[in-house]
C-alpha cells in the first residue's frame, strides 16, 4: 500500500497561546507528579510549577497547588497540549 507524502494532514489554527516571539519559547519534555486519588487530564495552556526544595521531588505540579512542609514550588513552564495524569 502506497502512501500520499504531498497531502494535508491537518492545520494550525491560532489560539493566542504564544502571543509573540520574545522570549523565545522552549520545548522540553517534563515529568509531572501522579494524582494522589483520580486520573485527572491538564488543559493544553495550565501553569505548571516546579517542585523544589528538601521535601521536593523535581517533578511539575499545577502552580497554585499547596505546598507540603519544606516544599517550595516555582511558576516553570506552560502545558502545551491536553495531559492526561494518572495515579501510577
Amino acid at each position: 500500500m502506497s502512501k500520499r507524502l504531498d497531502e494535508n494532514l491537518g492545520s494550525v489554527g491560532y489560539d493566542g497561546l504564544i502571543v509573540a516571539n520574545e522570549p523565545v519559547a522552549d520545548v522540553l519534555t517534563v515529568t509531572i507528579r501522579k494524582e494522589a486519588t483520580a486520573a485527572a487530564t491538564y488543559k493544553r495552556g495550565t501553569v505548571m510549577a516546579l517542585s523544589a526544595g528538601t521535601a521536593g521531588d523535581g517533578k511539575l505540579v499545577i502552580l497554585g497547588s499547596t505546598a507540603t512542609t519544606n516544599e517550595t514550588l516555582t511558576a516553570n513552564c506552560i502545558l502545551a497540549e491536553d495531559v492526561e495524569v494518572g495515579t501510577t
